[in-house]
């Protein structure tokens, strides 16, 4: 599995790639605004796979992209 300030990085780089911000990402993956600041910081150490996939599925990534 990717370390998760590896992951905070990509959940970034990706949403910023796609013009939305933190608050936007969240609404699209029906999450609070502060977990996607707080796993983007790496203050996340072990991210719920639950939350990695809601922010794949609103980043239009595949199943695990952030967990491989």
């Amino acid at each position: 599995m990717a370390d998760r300030a590896t992951i905070g990085t990509q959940v970034q780089r990706l949403r910023e790639s796609q013009g939305l911000s933190q608050k936007e990402l969240a609404d699209r993956a029906q999450i609070d605004a502060s977990v996607i600041s707080r796993i983007e910081g790496g203050k996340y150490k072990k991210p719920r796979e639950q939350t990695l996939t809601r922010i794949e599925n609103a980043l239009g990534l595949s199943a695990g992209a952030l967990s491989a």
